[in-house]
């Protein structure tokens, strides 16, 4: 007889099946290292479960690209703040995502609010990439 594997799940495994469940999961201890800090990964992940009752269909597209996540300078400066973020290290960010993702750099991170909306638009990529999430 051969032994039988215990019952463990990671924790985008269990994420990954509690959207899948429509089911709400308790986040602990999630870390991507050197791109998401765990706060905004919890935030994000909040505004996952909450879509899953605003849309029919849950897309990334619907969730972080069809309207603005946060409007406002100052609400976007508190929400850097709030997550630790400096500016420069957001706009590098950025710019990161960008350069991996098209090869180069377009978009002109002259605001505030234009740097949140572009760090969640890429930070939710990255979760639904792991969640397994329609992009479009």
């Amino acid at each position: 007889m051969l032994p039988t594997k215990p019952n463990t799940m990671n924790t985008n495994e269990k994420i990954h099946q509690a959207f899948n469940n429509k089911e709400t999961v308790e986040v602990e201890n999630i870390y991507t290292p050197n791109t998401m800090k765990q706060s905004i990964r919890e935030e994000l992940l909040s505004h996952i479960e909450d879509c899953k009752n605003d849309f029919d269909e849950v897309t990334h597209f619907n969730m972080f690209n069809e309207d603005y996540y946060l409007i406002g300078y100052h609400n976007c400066n508190e929400w850097l703040s709030k997550h630790n973020i400096d500016v420069f290290e957001g706009v590098n960010i950025c710019k990161n995502f960008e350069r991996d993702n098209y090869g180069e750099v377009h978009t002109d991170f002259d605001n505030s609010e234009k740097l949140v909306n572009n760090l969640v638009y890429w930070y939710g990529l990255e979760l639904c990439n792991e969640l397994s999430i329609k992009l479009d």
